[in-house]
This record gives structure tokens, sequence and C-alpha cells, in this order.
């Protein structure tokens, strides 16, 4: 019996601790690789492009490494950014993404909503009938 309750006991903590969720803000390294990670998918939100820039600048070289790979698969640039370059150097290739953002290079094109004459289905129509 009290094998049973010290092997309980032990069990416990492992259920009760609340875990990190991932986000561009955790404290641990690895939830904000996953964030990262997960910014990289191509229906992801708009606004993680600005928060992988951000990690561009980060002391963590995955994290650099990881952002500029989604970065260019979620727009095909790299604006000449490589993690592994000297901190300067990656400044001026940050400086290039900001100035994007700012210009709104990466904000998504609206779609309009159908109207009576174009149908349900407008958006996925051919161009070419």
């Amino acid at each position: 019996m009290a094998t049973v309750l010290g092997l309980v006991v032990l069990l416990m903590p492992a259920g009760c601790i609340p875990s990190e969720r991932a986000g561009f803000d955790a404290a641990s390294p690895s939830r904000r690789l996953d964030a990262i990670v997960r910014a990289s998918g191509p229906d992801s939100d708009p606004a993680s492009i600005a928060r992988l820039v951000e990690q561009l600048d980060s002391q963590d070289p995955a994290a650099r490494m990881l952002a500029i790979r989604a970065l260019e698969s979620r727009t095909g640039e790299t604006k000449g950014y490589i993690h592994t370059d000297p901190e300067w150097k990656r400044q001026v290739a940050i400086d290039r993404w900001i100035t994007s953002l700012e210009a709104g290079a990466f904000v998504p094109d609206t779609v309009p909503e159908p109207g009576p004459d174009t149908g349900a289905d407008a958006r996925s129509a051919p161009m070419n009938p």
C-alpha cells in the first residue's frame, strides 16, 4: 500500500504543473521556437510576419534561423539576411525587413465578398471563361 501511495505522490506533480503555451513571448526557448514554426505555414496570421521579423534579432541562433526560413517560406524573400552573419550585418538586413513592413508590403490582399452579380463561387471561379 505504501508503495502505491508513494508512486501516486511521485506522479501527481507531472499532471498538476501547467504547461506553457507556445508563443513569441514565451519564457521557454523551445516554446518560442514552436511559435516560429507555427508561423511558417501559409495560412498563418498575417500579423505573425512582423513577429517573425522581431525574431531575426534574437540572441538565439536557432530562433534566427527558423525565423528567416519561415519568412522566406511565406514571402519568398530573405532580404539578404543570413542568421550566422555578424550582428551589424544582420541589422542591415533587419532594417530592410522593417522598411518593407512599414511600407505595407506584407499586408494581405482583401478579397471582396461575392455580390449579387458575382455568384457565391466568385473567389474560386477561373479567370478565363
